[in-house]
């Protein structure tokens, strides 16, 4: 379950479009909303609430870093602001049965390829170039 959240940070989890606009894994950006699908029915205002479908689409607003300032990039979309993307959900697939010879069990599952930006490993965060940041090594009782 992802939570969504205007003004959130987000980064991609795939390959989105490996064009100029280099929105490849990794890239950070911030989720300025979403559109809900045809059959989602309006939710309360002002409430939380969990969707019973995915989105059609999440948008997010992603920076370029020029000499250390962050700015807005020169590419727009489909008459979306610069830097704006609509991110829609794609099928991610696998198989239970990889390591046969002929596999036979596939898997798919459909989401949207974003996660929180603010909690994560330092596996993911390897060969990033950050100005500060923190490390809990407080590992308490085991």
């Amino acid at each position: 379950m992802l939570l969504l959240v205007r003004g959130m940070p987000v980064y991609l989890t795939n390959y989105v479009d490996r064009s100029d606009k280099n929105l490849l894994h990794g890239r950070s950006g911030i989720l300025l909303g979403w559109e809900l699908a045809a059959k989602e029915p309006m939710p309360p205002r002002n409430k939380d609430h969990f969707l019973s479908y995915l989105p059609k689409c999440v948008y997010v607003q992603f920076e370029d870093e020029i000499e250390g300032l962050k700015v807005l990039p020169a590419w727009s979309v489909a008459g979306l602001g610069n830097g704006m993307y609509a991110i829609r959900p794609k099928p991610e697939y696998w198989y239970l049965d990889a390591k046969a010879a002929y596999s036979h069990q596939k898997i798919s599952r459909h989401q949207l390829p974003i996660a929180p930006d603010f909690g994560r490993t330092a596996y993911s965060m390897q060969g990033f170039t950050l100005p500060a940041g923190k490390i809990d090594l407080n590992l308490g009782v085991v």
